[in-house]
This record gives C-alpha cells, structure tokens and sequence, in this order.
C-alpha cells in the first residue's frame, strides 16, 4: 500500500522573488520557471512561465543498488561489479517533499525543494531541485539514505524520467550528443539517442525555435547520461562498481545535473551550459597555445618515417635543435612529446621512475635501444635541456597498461590486490586485448602479408587508483616529472585504467572516482600552466578540471 504524505495548511514562501507553495502539490517559481511536485503520485512538473508551457511532465525518480560483496569472498574469479542489480522505481514509495536538505546546491543564492521517495526497509531517495533569481536552468542533485540492514552499493540513480516540450512536435526534433573519448559526436535526426555527459534537443518550428539542453553539471563518483526517445527524457546517474553505503548511512552526492529548455537559437543554449559547467567546476582550461612534435609519431616508420630522428631523449634534444636553427621559436613557442612506450612483459609502465626509462626501448617500428640515454639520461637532464632551448618538454603514460615485474613486486597496487587477476571470458582466461600484447599479433602495415607477433601476455587486472600505498608511488612519480621540468603528459590507453570489473582497495570509492584519481593527482601536482591530454578516454566529462584536451580520434596521417 502507498502511503501519501498532504499538508492541512497552505505557506506561501516569498524571498529573493521565489515563490514556494506547500500543500497537496508544492511549488517553487523565480519568475522564469516553476516546479511543481505533486506528493500525491510522486511526480513532478517543470513549467516555462515566459512562454507558458510545459518543460516537463509527469516525471518520476528512482534507484538502483547491488548488494555489497567482500572481495575475499569472491574467490578466484568472482568479479564483483556482476553482483544482481534491484531497481526501484517512484510508483511505488513512500513519498515526501521538503525544502530542508543537507545537499549543497551548485551556486549560491537559490531556492531548492526536494522530492523523496522512500522504499521501507530498501533506501531513501531525494532529489534536489533548484532554481535561481533570473535563470533558466534547473539545477539537479541527489542524495540516498540505507533503510536496510546490510550495505549496499547504489549503482544507478535517475533525478528525472517523464516526458519534455509536450507541446512541441518531436518528429522534426533533431539530437546533438555530447559523447566524449572514443565516442563519436553526431546530429540524429530520429529523435532517438542515449548519450554519455549531454543532449542537446532542438526543435525547428516555423513559429520559433526552441532547444533544450541537459546533462551533468558536476562530477565526482557517477557518470552522466541521457536518454531521449520521441517526447521521454530521462537523466540518470551510472557507476558500474557503484557507491557503498552503510546502513543508516547517509550519502550525499556531489553530482549535480543541469536542465535547461528556455533557448530558441542551440549555440546559445551550449555555450551557458558550458559556461556554467565551468563556473561550478572551477574549470581553468590550459590552453595549447602551441604545436607539438611527438617523437612516436615522428620516428615510426608508417607515420612520420623520418629515418633520422629517435624516440629518446637524445632524439627530443637533436628534434629541439632543428626547431631552433629554423627560426620557428621567433613565431611561437613548440612543444617535444618524448613518448617512452614499450609492450612486452616488463616494462616501464608502473614504474615510471629514470632507471626503467633507461632500461627500456622499443623493438619494431619506432626502433630504439632506450629512452633514456646519457648524457639526457635522467628526466631533470633532458626536461631541463629542452627548457634551456626554448622548449616544452612533455612526456607519454600508459596509466593502465601492465608491467609484469611490477605487479609481481607489489600486487597490493593491483586491482584485487593480486599480483595477476586474470580477466576471463566466460570463465576462461583470455588473451590481453592490445594486438601488440596479446597472442595474435597485428598486420605490418608496410608488409600486409608479414606479422608483428604478440608478446603472449593473458589479460589482468591493472594498478588500484585508490590503494593508498599506490596513490603514495603515484604522487612520487609525478612529483619526479614536475622537479624535472616536465610540464605535461600524454595519457594513451586511460580506459584501461578504469576498474571495470571493480577490485578497489577503497571499499567506498566508485569506479569514476578511481579514474579521476589518474589525472587529478598529477593536475595538482604540476599545477599552472601545464598540459595533460587524456586519449580516448573512457566517454565522461570527468576529467575536465585535470586536463588540458581530450583526443578523440586514433592514430592517423591523413588531414
């Protein structure tokens, strides 16, 4: 049986130009918008009171958890991020509606009400609504309390599912997403998309245009998407490891959502979401104001194939005195990425220290003995002679990419804290999926008819972001670069050092929290300016306090 919270009397509310009506539907308005909740059925409406229609309609919230495991009891195998998933959905609480909350509202200055729907003996949900003096955005966050008896971990959590611009015709309405990483961005015409960060929906009308913008507005343990199909939209919190709550426990989310239907031209829309992304971030983008030359790309033979250049230090240093004889240092400034990878069993992933980098090279392609070579051999000596002639010295990372010695020597920096956990499929243990590292090996691209082997590496776990003693080497590391005058780094593969399978030491920290770990430890670290770039990354918007550009794009010699 549902039980139904009203109110005997009626208070109206009136500061700062808000309205706030408490009763059967309560109500808060600045002028520009109105939210109303209905405590009767749980749903809630939002109204554009400049032109008078419905933004939303009839929309819901709800939750989902997994039970919460101990990785000694998963045995060998176990994974635990495949734990059975329990949704709970809003028409079947209990239901309350409060304009006091613990939750802290992304900007100051508003006026919030919240709607909380409360599953006896399961959990409690709130969502927070916001809105501020002259704005025409939504401002969405949540919070989940532990009705239960053991923990749980909250996996998905959705602050709105209900129905958007009912007045407006859907079939004409054209999707833009804002997918990030590998993600491809594109323009749908079939009024149907679900996508990682942001949409942007817009709706050609011969009586005026009209765009709607939402997505995620703060970032800190969840991922963001949206949903769109015809006229429902649904926004939604995701962590695949999910956040641990303990019973009685309240968890207060500092993941925030934005919501805002009130433009007619989309370019405005996205740039005040964008604007206000960055004011409640404190995002201070590092702009490359610069070229770069990557050695990698330079050196190897399909790409660059200059015969005369090596990926090593000496090779930045010679690559720097050409850019000086030419002159180009009269018009701009140039960064020299020296790119220090290697694919076999041991390497210096991991390490990350000048005495791995001297130890190792690469064997094909970008051919050279080791990266670090005398009299450049440390990263002080080669950073610093690269500042002394003008240059930006940036160096390259594989944050999840294995060395064998290394988890060896310290398997409780590993995921799981084994030294090889093996990653299976369907219980069998597989193959690692880089074509270099792997069995099968790749086609030389000069020599179709010819193979480059594998190393035979079996796929495992990678490095734990949130293991104390491993975030301690982590902090070294970067502190290394930073005193030797490194002022950015190139971070390849970082969706393998995403805790997909779960594993983590910090038993409360969700996936997405262990991923920031990689680029905000260094971001602090060097500080300003400095220039992190955060390849092909795993689709979120994250990152962008840390980082200085996301590349989307593979490896590719054609403008």
């Amino acid at each position: 049986m549902v039980k139904k919270f009203t109110y005997h009397s009626i208070l109206i509310f009136l500061t700062l130009g808000f309205t706030v009506q408490l009763g059967a539907q309560e109500k808060i308005s600045n002028e520009l918008l109105e939210l109303r909740i209905n405590q009767i059925d749980g749903t809630f409406d939002i109204v554009n009171l400049r032109y008078n229609r419905l933004l939303i309609s009839h929309a819901t919230i709800g939750f989902s958890t997994k039970p919460y495991v101990k990785l000694k009891d998963l045995g060998r195998i176990g994974v635990e991020t495949d734990q059975p998933e329990a949704f709970f959905h809003s028409d079947a609480a209990q239901y309350r509606v409060s304009r006091a909350s613990q939750l802290k509202s992304a900007f100051s200055g508003g006026q919030s009400l919240s709607l909380s729907s409360r599953w006896e003996g399961l959990g409690e949900l709130e969502v927070q609504f916001t809105l501020y003096p002259d704005s025409s955005f939504v401002d969405i966050g949540y919070a989940f309390t532990n009705l239960g008896k053991a923990p749980v971990r909250l996996s998905t959590v959705e602050v709105l599912n209900g129905i958007f611009l009912p007045e407006l015709n859907h079939i004409n309405m054209l999707t833009l997403d804002g997918n990030s990483g590998h993600g491809s961005t594109s323009v749908k015409y079939e009024g149907k998309t679900r996508s990682e960060n942001n949409v942007l929906c817009y709706f050609p009308e011969a009586k005026g245009n009209s765009s709607l913008v939402a997505g995620g507005l703060t970032y800190q343990d969840f991922r963001k998407w949206v949903q769109v199909s015809g006229d429902s939209i649904k926004l939604s919190a995701e962590d695949v490891v999910g956040k641990r709550v303990d019973p009685g426990r309240l968890y207060l989310a500092d993941d925030r959502f934005y919501l805002n239907g009130s433009s007619e031209n989309p370019f405005d829309a996205l740039e005040q979401y964008a604007e206000l992304t960055r004011i409640a971030r404190g995002i201070d983008l590092k702009y490359y104001t610069f070229p770069s030359v990557c050695m990698w790309f330079l050196s190897v033979t399909h790409f660059g194939a200059d015969t005369t250049s090596e990926n090593s230090t000496v090779g930045t240093v010679n690559e720097m005195q050409h850019i000086q004889n030419s002159g180009f240092l009269n018009y701009s400034p140039v960064a020299i990425r020296l790119v220090p990878d290697n694919y076999e069993q041991n390497n210096q992933q991991g390490w990350w220290d000048d005495d791995h980098w001297q130890r190792h090279g690469r064997k094909y392609r970008s051919v050279v003995d080791h990266h670090y070579k005398a009299p450049y051999e440390t990263t002080e000596k080669w950073a610093g002679k690269i500042l002394d002639m003008g240059g930006i010295p940036l160096t390259y990372f594989q944050p999840g990419i294995r060395s064998e010695d290394y988890a060896k020597k310290f398997p409780g920096h590993m995921l799981y804290n084994e030294s090889q956990r093996f990653v299976r499929d369907n219980k069998r243990v597989v193959s690692d999926p880089h074509t270099l590292m792997g069995i099968a090996g790749i086609p030389d691209l000069l020599n179709p008819d010819d193979w480059i082997d594998g190393w035979g590496k079996l796929y495992a776990e990678t490095y734990d972001y949130t293991d104390p003693d491993y975030l301690n080497h982590w902090r070294e590391v970067n502190h290394n670069l930073n005193n030797g005058g490194v002022k950015g780094v190139f971070y390849d593969y970082p969706t393998r050092a995403y805790a997909q399978r779960g594993g983590l030491e910090d038993r409360y920290a969700t996936a997405l929290e262990a991923y920031r770990n990689v680029f905000r430890i260094p971001s602090e670290i060097f500080g300003s300016p400095s220039y992190l770039q955060e390849r092909l990354g795993i689709g979120s918007d994250a990152t962008l306090e840390f980082v200085s550009s996301v590349r989307t794009e593979g490896d590719t010699n054609i403008i």
